[in-house]
């Protein structure tokens, strides 16, 4: 557990994204969180949980007037299709870590102009997570964790895709969760 202090500080420092990255939807891979919400809760130590999320976008980058209307020869992304190869693990003593990969298929009027468009490798995001109180909706009801999952730009094709950020940036953020006997929720507080 003293390692995992160092890397949890190190990782609470954030930076700015330097690109704009289209895919706004970042799957919580694993069992114990909620699609796109980290909970308080982790893996079990040495369980590995795989996964592929499949997700579409009809024009998330798009260019608008002032009136709010989309101005049709700036659909800068038309359509996104993703794929997101995730996986965790849990190291025990509340920590887990996972990983994020997400392959994208990408389309629209300004990628066509650049050349662009198909498919392209979005940035990976390595995802630590340290549950301090871990919620069993028995004894403990609430529950807290903190998560500073970090985002590699794999390069400057996805970022040129608007599908990838350029460098490396870093979210630091709290996470609380509730288990009742029938109701469960999370909210997760952070820095981007």
């Amino acid at each position: 557990m003293r390692r995992a202090l160092p890397l949890m500080a190190l990782a609470l420092v954030a930076s700015p994204a330097l690109a704009q990255d289209a895919q706004r939807f970042q799957p919580a891979p694993g069992v114990v969180n909620y699609f796109s919400v980290d909970g308080a809760r982790t893996v079990r130590r040495g369980q590995i949980v795989p996964a592929l999320w499949v997700h579409t976008a009809r024009r998330p980058l798009v260019t608008r007037t002032t009136e709010n209307e989309i101005i049709d020869d700036k659909v800068y992304v038309d359509q996104l299709t993703t794929i997101n190869v995730t996986g965790v693990v849990g190291l025990g003593y509340g920590l887990e870590v996972g990983l994020d990969l997400p392959l994208h298929v990408v389309s629209g009027d300004v990628l066509a102009e650049q050349d662009l468009e198909g498919f392209k490798v979005g940035d990976l995001r390595l995802l630590p997570k340290w549950g301090i109180l871990v919620p069993d909706g028995i004894k403990r009801t609430f529950g807290f964790a903190l998560a500073a999952p970090v985002t590699l730009g794999l390069g400057d094709q996805a970022n040129d895709a608007y599908v990838g950020e350029a460098g490396i940036t870093v979210v630091p953020k709290a996470i609380f969760e509730a288990l009742f006997e029938r109701l469960r929720f999370a909210l997760d507080l952070g820095v981007r």
